[in-house]
């Protein structure tokens, strides 16, 4: 299992924004969908 710290850090090589790759890592503690987290506006 992977620490939200690798989540987040993933999400933003991925080349996501730091904002959207912290979120993301804690979406689910937050019961936030995963795709509206990493949506572009």
């Amino acid at each position: 299992m992977k620490t939200k710290s690798e989540i987040g850090a993933a999400k933003f090589l991925e080349g996501y924004n730091c904002a959207q790759s912290v979120l993301y890592s804690f979406c689910d503690d937050l019961r936030i969908d995963e795709n509206m987290a990493l949506k572009k506006l």
